[in-house]
């Protein structure tokens, strides 16, 4: 296939050649100049790192917010017939593209349709305290949030285009508490004009409890629990061992 586009573009430049005579084809020579002449048209200041051979690229773009972020593009040996490997961490993804200007514009576009759900994430990040993802990218639509009395609550805005909706969740934690959340989800009131922690608060506040009357799960004061939390070693990976006793008495699978 490198034969042929190669043999392609040397009876091109034969035809076109006012002399009628043979030239010389350089193909990485023009492989640069054309992605050169892309990175002029996107512009320069957008472009983060480039390789030496120029077949890796990252653009680091800056939203409204003053947010950064990265674009990794990847070029084949015969860029520009096929197209580049992409990685970007945005909620959707970029369609295929014979151009790097296509795939910039794209990301772009893609990062000022989600603004909104940046910040509610953003908001999220500020005021509750997030269990997972230890380091979430803009891909990231999900968080694993601590409550209080050893309780979290998994969260996922399916609507990447409408965050402040209510979102889908799941609640972890003794089957009593995880009850009287669940009700207290279900009976309380979603205000779209507020944010997300907002919400969370009005909600999970001062839940009703039957015998003690509300508590608050709010209050994260416990989640240094070792059963509950400390789940990872110090390296950051997950223990191979699960102590069966305590999985035995309390009937819950870790």
């Amino acid at each position: 296939m490198t034969f042929l586009l190669e043999f392609k573009e040397i009876i091109e430049e034969s035809i076109t050649s006012e002399s009628n005579k043979t030239t010389t084809f350089q193909p990485m020579s023009s492989k640069i100049s054309h992605i050169y002449q892309e990175l002029s048209i996107i512009g320069f200041d957008k472009v983060h790192y480039m390789s030496e051979t120029m077949d890796e690229i990252l653009f680091k773009i800056i939203d409204s917010r003053n947010r950064y972020h990265e674009l990794k593009v990847t070029l084949p040996s015969n860029y520009p017939f096929v197209p580049p490997q992409i990685i970007a961490y945005i909620p959707t993804q970029i369609e295929s593209s014979l151009s790097i200007a296509d795939i910039v514009n794209r990301h772009e576009q893609i990062i000022r349709q989600h603004q909104k759900l940046f910040d509610c994430l953003d908001d999220l990040d500020k005021h509750m305290r997030i269990l997972e993802p230890e380091k979430p990218n803009r891909s990231d639509t999900w968080r694993k949030i601590a409550l209080g009395h050893h309780c979290s609550l998994y969260l996922e805005i399916t609507d990447p285009m409408s965050p402040f909706d209510k979102p889908q969740i799941r609640l972890f934690g003794s089957e009593k508490r995880v009850e009287n959340l669940r009700k207290a989800w279900d009976h309380t009131f979603w205000d779209k004009e507020v944010a997300l922690h907002v919400n969370l608060l009005n909600i999970f506040q001062l839940v009703p409890d039957e015998k003690q009357g509300q508590e608050d799960y709010t209050n994260t004061t416990d989640i240094e629990c070792g059963i509950c939390y400390s789940y990872k070693l110090e390296n950051g990976e997950a223990p191979e061992t699960i102590l069966a006793a305590i999985q035995s008495k309390y009937n819950t699978e870790f």
